[in-house]
């Protein structure tokens, strides 16, 4: 039964999601998804401790929406970033010349893409030269930087 509580908290989370993506907020998508998932993920923790206590029923319904919720957002950001599903998504909406889909998605538009999206989510400043590393991208790079010695990863050499 944890386990379908679970599964049933996903659906909600997902459709929660996809109606919070379509407000005017300005957030990005996947922390519009850590909003609704971690309030859906605490009441649901909430719930199947007041129910079943610190059990593995409990553990198994936890785990199965973390786990879902982890497959989503693995899932729509690869597709938000992937060259084959955004030109799949251009073709669907009509045909157009190879030349032409070279061009429109060529390393350089990637990059920029990329660069774009960074700017938008606050870690790069846009400058006139180019960009800038923000506090909130130092504050990232921090953060991999912990997490890389916790995991006992070295830098790579260059």
């Amino acid at each position: 039964m944890a386990v379908l509580l679970a599964l049933a908290a996903f659906v909600a989370t997902v459709l929660l999601h996809a109606i919070a993506c379509r407000l005017p907020v300005g957030l990005s998508v996947v922390l519009k998804l850590v909003l609704v998932g971690g309030l859906i993920g605490l009441v649901l923790t909430a719930y199947l401790v007041a129910s079943y206590g610190l059990t593995v029923r409990t553990l198994a319904g936890v785990v199965t929406f973390a786990l879902a919720c982890e497959l989503y957002v693995f899932c729509f950001t690869l597709i938000l970033s992937s060259v084959s599903a955004i030109w799949l998504r251009r073709l669907y909406r009509g045909s157009i010349e190879t030349e032409a889909l070279a061009e429109a998605y060529s390393p350089a538009w990637m990059v920029d893409t990329r660069l774009e999206r960074l700017a938008d989510n606050g870690f790069l400043a846009r400058e006139a030269g180019g960009y800038r590393l923000t506090e909130k991208g130092r504050g990232l790079m921090r953060t991999f930087g912990r997490l890389r010695a916790l995991f006992n990863h070295a830098p790579r050499a260059r």
